[in-house]
């Protein structure tokens, strides 16, 4: 039942959904999108719209997010890298 337990919990951490995490890459807007666990490490989000969306578990190491809209709606400051600043 552990076993089980784990399985599902991995499953998880890659949860995100691929239409939205194109839709992202593509458009760099992506207001509610399911991207928990989507591998955004070094990303060029500067300007993107992330407001509402799910970043749970998300790498985010390495990613420009300067004046990214932030998930909870806040501007992101210049220079914000890895981490909405």
């Amino acid at each position: 039942m552990a076993a089980l337990g784990c399985l599902l919990t991995v499953g998880q951490a890659g949860a995100w959904d691929h239409a939205d995490l194109k839709k992202l890459r593509d458009t760099n807007a992506c207001s509610g999108c399911e991207l928990a666990g989507a591998p955004l490490s070094d990303a060029n989000l500067i300007g993107a719209d992330l407001s509402g969306a799910n970043l749970a578990g998300t790498n985010l190491k390495g990613a420009n997010l300067s004046g990214a809209t932030w998930t909870d709606g806040r501007q992101c400051a210049q220079g914000s890298i890895s981490e909405c600043k």
